[in-house]
């Protein structure tokens, strides 16, 4: 019995450390894809004010 909650503390552990790195990764991601959205924008501003 004490090993099945052992082992259930490693296995949560393991989740949170999972969920933190892909909180990580899709915040990175979430930014990125700002920055790329905020250049295809301006880019789109900047030319229709040329024409």
């Amino acid at each position: 019995m004490d090993n099945f909650y052992l082992s259930n503390d490693d296995e949560r552990d393991e989740l949170k450390r999972i969920k933190r790195k892909n909180r990580r990764r899709n915040t990175f991601l979430v930014l990125m894809a700002l920055q790329v959205g905020s250049f295809f924008l301006s880019y789109y501003l900047g030319r229709s004010h040329k024409d």
